[in-house]
């Protein structure tokens, strides 16, 4: 009796190819070369001769709250249903310089940097802006220390780096943070144009978000000979993992509909190997 194995999910495959992409949730590390697969409704099935593990990663640009956009046409590289990362950039404030000390300003002033993308505090509901306190002033009160006392993350830094208060000029300097937003989505939907994909999240972006990178794990399959039929995404299929162990041709399974498929395959490899054998021994 064969044992009927699950490899799960679907599959998506482009007419006149012969690599078969899974759907994010699919862990085909355990599934074996020389397996073949049927898809539902097929009468062909097809052999399995590699299998890759890859990791797609994009930069994409928001639509609308919940629809990104990636400036190529995807095609069955995503799916329907896909698990997703978003991962956005986030910048802090990491240096001030005073290039004008300006004048009236006493210890403890407060000045709030103007500008750029601030990621929202969820906890909060609010978007707070980095701030710096006047440490230390001049007789005529011009600025002649200051310290960062909050420094918030952003998700586009001020375009302008030299900021006016009052009398006083300082030049901000803004870079990358360590830090990452990564925010867990699946596709509900893709709609495909020549310029592009948009694509329909589940779930809304985070708010003041406008860019970043969308990415995911894939499984291939590499099959022995190019599909015929016309393109299929998001199809059922099943594995046929037993075989026999010399010509390592398919067992009949008592699960599968399509044994007469697997039956002629089977019968045409032996064909071959026959007539092969005839052709050397005349």
């Amino acid at each position: 009796m064969a044992t009927k194995k699950h490899f799960g999910y679907t599959g998506s495959i482009q007419k006149g190819t012969n690599r078969l992409i899974a759907s994010s949730q699919a862990n085909w590390g355990g599934l074996e070369e020389g397996s073949f697969i049927i898809f539902e409704d097929d009468q062909d099935f097809y052999k399995v001769i590699n299998k890759e593990n890859y990791f797609y990663i994009k930069d994409f640009d928001k639509v609308e709250q919940d629809k990104i956009f990636i400036h190529e046409n995807v095609g069955i590289k995503l799916s329907l249903n896909d698990s997703i990362k978003l991962t956005f950039k986030e910048y802090e404030l990491s240096s001030i310089n005073v290039k004008n000390p300006g004048h009236g300003f006493k210890v403890g002033d407060i000045l709030t940097i103007q500008g750029g993308e601030i990621k929202k505090d969820l906890i909060e509901d609010a978007s707070v802006p980095s701030e710096i306190r006047v440490e230390e002033v001049g007789d005529d009160g011009e600025i002649l220390e200051v310290e960062l006392i909050s420094n918030s993350l952003y998700l586009s830094p001020p375009e302008e780096t030299l900021q006016e208060f009052k009398s006083c000029t300082l030049d901000l300097n803004f870079s990358m943070s360590d830090k990452r937003t990564i925010e867990t989505r699946s596709i509900s939907n893709l709609l495909y144009s020549e310029k592009g994909t948009v694509i329909v999240l589940n779930h809304p972006l985070p708010p003041n978000s406008k860019h970043g990178k969308i990415s995911t794990d894939k499984w291939e399959l590499i099959l022995d000979t190019n599909y015929s039929k016309n393109n299929k995404v998001n199809a059922n299929f099943k594995v046929l993992t037993e075989s026999t162990p010399n010509l390592n041709l398919p067992l009949l399974r008592d699960d599968i509909s399509k044994n007469e498929a697997i039956l002629n395959k089977a019968l045409m490899t032996m064909d071959k190997e026959i007539q092969e054998l005839k052709d050397r021994l005349t």
